[in-house]
């Protein structure tokens, strides 16, 4: 049956990457995965994804390699609206199923502030994976995050990779779309300073131009 599908295209590696990443490989697994639960019009799609879940059963190998105690393997950040109920807690539960220990902040309040306990949890990540969304910019809550996970970033050589979901990469580097109008509404609306929108701005441009994925949909194929 013809209808409209995620199609996943992986990006390239962005400029300011390390030269490898032991988790990129796990990661795109567990996203074929979540993408095979998904309507696809392309028989030879779907045998591509049972593919990877085959070869999915290697991926602990890579949890293996990790020196450093972690509380989580990964700290996921997301805006909740857009995709709580949907991508997100598709990919959440995929890297659990893989034996993957992923925070996911279903549990705790949300606040003006960003929670020292989410801080902490952030700390305490192997590594984090962004998924950008349509309204990710609206909530000052993840743009916080945002710049605590690249903090980490550079301080514990932690890893982060994007997943640009239903966004553009260069509207979040160069502000334009509803990422522009929600930094425009931060600064004007809400009365926050200008100082934190440049910093908000900076992280932003600086994640997206990590190596990521990019999930968009695509009109269906006859």
């Amino acid at each position: 049956m013809c209808g409209r599908h995620l199609c996943m295209v992986v990006k390239t590696r962005g400029k300011h990457d390390q030269e490898t990443s032991s988790s990129a490989p796990l990661l795109y697994l567990c996203l074929l995965r979540i993408q095979s639960t998904l309507p696809l019009s392309s028989p030879n799609s779907r045998n591509s994804f049972t593919f990877c879940l085959v070869i999915s059963q290697l991926s602990m190998v890579i949890i293996e390699e990790a020196s450093h105690p972690w509380t989580y393997h990964v700290f996921l950040s997301f805006r909740g609206e857009d995709t709580r109920n949907n991508f997100t807690s598709h990919l959440c539960s995929a890297l659990r199923q893989n034996g993957i220990d992923t925070f996911m902040d279903d549990q705790l309040k949300r606040g003006e502030e960003i929670s020292p306990a989410l801080l902490q949890a952030i700390k305490e990540s192997k590594i984090s994976i962004i998924v950008f969304s349509k309204d990710y910019a609206s909530s000052k809550w993840c743009l916080d995050e945002l710049v605590k996970i690249l903090e980490c970033k550079k301080s514990n050589q932690q890893e982060v990779h994007p997943v640009f979901y239903k966004v553009d990469p260069s509207d979040i580097r160069n502000h334009r779309g509803s990422f522009g109008e929600a930094l425009a509404n931060h600064e004007c609306k809400f009365k926050v300073n200008v100082e934190n929108v440049q910093i908000w701005k900076a992280a932003l441009k600086e994640a997206a131009n990590l190596s990521g994925w990019t999930l968009s949909e695509e009109q269906p194929m006859l």
